[in-house]
């Protein structure tokens, strides 16, 4: 029979493993957005002015400070 202990100890390792990956995964997901988040777009002025709606709406809604500055600094 195991010791009681020892598999107390197993479980613990084994959440702690868990817990580990799962706080690195997270970080990793985080540092993405904000990486995506402050990447700077390159669209020219009449790229921008050619968009169709439904482009410049999916760009606002993924990017929308990148989108905001682009609009600010293209459609003056």
């Amino acid at each position: 029979m195991m010791d009681i202990n020892k598999l107390k100890q197993e479980i613990i390792d084994e959440l702690n493993k868990l817990h580990s990956e799962r706080v690195q995964k997270e970080q990793l997901e985080k540092a993405k957005n904000e990486q995506s988040k402050e990447k700077k777009l390159t669209i020219t002025r009449d790229e921008l002015k050619r968009m169709k709606y439904t482009e410049r709406l999916k760009l606002k809604q993924e990017n929308p400070e990148g989108y905001k500055q682009l609009v600010e600094e293209n459609l003056k």
